[in-house]
């Protein structure tokens, strides 16, 4: 085949079935141009990881108009128009609902591959938190079965601003993901919400925010009481 930075960007993301894997494997060994493509698309991606979440400051429309100090009048209107479109870009990203639909989504694409694309394979939950510390992410105490679902494996996903832990539990024809969220997502105590078919949990456990996607509610509330659970077997921090 020739080259395709497409299908490149694909196999970086783990978005190609099989046999298209297949093809840019075989590719990859004889084309040097592909393989720079690939390690550069990786190291991005690894560095995005490690990015800080940005939040709006309040003063943000008002550095905006000094900023644009002394520019001609006619673009005075463009000012709070830019600095209410930014900052609704950054507040949406992080409403509880969006969240939702994005880990919701990402849930259905990653069981929706004929084999789970994980790059870590494990039903030991040591195995997985420390694969995840490698690449620079603190896992809360993760269960390794719940309600008959146990844990297989967990990768990095990409949402539309960040990218997330996304660990994969399966039990029969039920499945469920657990995704473990940096940046923004504002909630309360914690949110329900039906994305599809999907039920979707946002909670938050020793400080993380905790995402459960799963296809019956019952599946996702007994995750949310494991959690609750662990979290209070744990010994306390403060003397």
């Amino acid at each position: 085949m020739s080259c395709d930075p497409e299908k490149v960007t694909g196999y970086v993301d783990d978005a190609l079935d099989d046999v298209e894997r297949a093809a840019i494997d075989a590719h990859l060994a004889d084309c040097p141009e592909c393989r720079q493509q690939m390690a550069e698309e990786r190291h991005v991606r690894a560095h995005l990881r490690a990015l800080p979440s940005l939040e709006p400051r309040l003063a943000f429309e008002d550095d905006v108009r000094r900023r644009l100090a002394g520019r001609p009048r006619r673009l005075y209107w463009a000012v709070p128009l830019a600095a209410s479109l930014a900052f609704l870009g950054l507040w949406v990203r992080g409403a509880a609902p969006f969240v939702a639909y994005e880990l919701a989504r990402d849930h259905a694409h990653c069981f929706g591959h004929t084999a789970l694309p994980a790059k870590v394979w494990s039903d030991d939950s040591g195995v997985i938190t420390a694969w995840f510390e490698r690449q620079g992410t603190t896992l809360p105490v993760i269960p390794e079965s719940v309600a008959g679902l146990g844990l297989v494996g967990g990768r990095y996903c990409p949402l539309l601003d960040r990218f997330v832990a996304h660990l994969y539990y399966m039990g029969g024809d039920r499945h469920a993901s657990l995704f473990v969220l940096k940046g923004p997502a504002r909630f309360q105590d914690a949110y329900e919400g039906r994305v599809g078919a999907e039920t979707v949990l946002l909670f938050r456990s020793g400080g993380t925010t905790v995402g459960i996607v799963a296809e019956r509610p019952e599946d996702a509330e007994a995750f949310r009481s494991r959690f609750t659970t662990m979290m209070a077997g744990l010994p306390s921090r403060n003397p």
